[in-house]
């Protein structure tokens, strides 16, 4: 259990990746090739809200070439048209603005905590001074 816990994220992507492709491959004629691209971008969402620039430029690599299953010629990481490599280029954009955000959503958020704690332990010894100040 403790494994999981530590590991939950990356659970999470393996089965959003294994979830998408099933998707993907089931409904790739139904389906336009903009939005296969705009599912598989979900996972790099999920992995960069936790703020890890690392673990987010991982799973964006992954994401890009589990699309080669889709993009003609598929089974190869050859791209011929310029839209797909532009779609590449955006994956790593969002992935990467998404974990700065993260990054500073959780620094503020830290700032706040301890602005809140500073706060209530030097109200307490203030009272108590200003308390004794007017007996």
């Amino acid at each position: 259990m403790q494994y999981f816990y530590l590991y939950r994220h990356i659970i999470l992507t393996v089965v959003l990746f294994a979830l998408i492709t099933a998707i993907s491959l089931t409904f790739r004629q139904q389906i336009e090739m903009v939005n296969i691209i705009l599912i598989h971008l979900l996972p790099v969402i999920v992995i960069a809200l936790r703020g890890d620039i690392r673990t987010t430029f991982i799973t964006t690599t992954i994401s890009i070439l589990l699309l080669a299953l889709y993009i003609p010629p598929t089974l190869s990481l050859i791209v011929h048209e310029m839209i797909y490599i532009w779609s590449f280029i955006i994956f790593y954009i969002v992935g990467y603005i998404i974990t700065i955000q993260a990054k500073l959503i959780h620094l503020n958020s830290m700032k706040e905590i301890l602005y809140h704690t500073l706060s209530h332990d030097l109200k307490t010894p203030l009272s108590s001074i200003m308390g004794n100040s007017l007996l």
